[in-house]
Formats: C-alpha cells, structure tokens, sequence
C-alpha cells in the first residue's frame, strides 16, 4: 500500500508540473535546421524573445536605427510584445536582422516541447512557419 501512495504521488506530481507548463513557452529554444536559437521569457506582463545564439554572428546591419548598425546580432530582442492569444498562443511583432523588417507573428505551444512559429507579411495574408524545439525550460540546467 505504501508504494502505491509513493506511485500516486509521483504522478500526481508530474501530471500537476506538466500541467503548470502547460502554458509557458520560456527557456532555450532551437530551430529545425539549428541555426538560430532563441529564448524566451517574461518582460513584465509581456513574453519577449532574444537572439541566444545564431552560427554567424554577424552585425546587425540592416537595422533602420543606424545606431544599432554596429551591434552583434546574438542576444538582441527580436520580440518584445508577445502577449496571450488564447491556450497555449501568442502573437507579437518579431524583428529579422537580415533585412531589417518587423513582422507580424503568432506561436503556438504544440506540445512541452514543440512550439510553431509563423510570420506574416500583407496583414497577415501570406505567413510562413517554423517548428521551434525545447532546449532547455526556465529553471532547468543547461
């Protein structure tokens, strides 16, 4: 009897973090090819995502703030407004150093380790996706 307590304690447990993850897309973030990686954390009420780590760190060139034309691209904020758009999605606007544009996205938590991001250009008419695979979660070692 005791083990069947310590058993059903044990996934209570786990079924209760899962649970609580349900919702929360921080930690390290990598993409299907492994180019880029990204992480992503709470900005107050807000969800933001920096640049953690791209092959070529190359300068941020295209900027339209020529003030920022002279800095690395890894940890710059690429999303600052990611905010709730229903279970387990969000929609912000995402910033792409390669050619300097801001674009409208969404993502969605498709499973604790599997997120999709789209962006979208011509409000919203034309999108294009990508898998984001967990690295790491808040609170996790790397």
């Amino acid at each position: 009897m005791h083990r069947f307590l310590v058993a059903l304690l044990i996934i209570t447990f786990s079924f209760s973090i899962e649970c609580a993850r349900a919702d929360d897309p921080s930690g390290l973030w990598r993409t299907e090819g492994r180019a880029y990686q990204y992480r992503i954390q709470r900005c107050g009420e807000l969800w933001c995502v920096h640049l953690a780590w791209v092959a070529d760190n190359v300068l941020d060139t295209e900027n339209p703030d020529p003030t920022k034309r002279t800095r690395r691209v890894i940890g710059i904020r690429v999303v600052s407004d990611g905010a709730s758009d229903g279970e387990n999605r969000w929609r912000g606007n995402g910033y792409w150093y390669g050619n300097g544009n801001t674009y409208a996205g969404f993502a969605e938590l498709i499973d604790n380790n599997t997120l999709k991001a789209w962006g979208c250009i011509f409000g919203s008419i034309i999108c294009v996706s990508t898998n984001l695979y967990r690295i790491t979660q808040v609170g996790s070692q790397e």
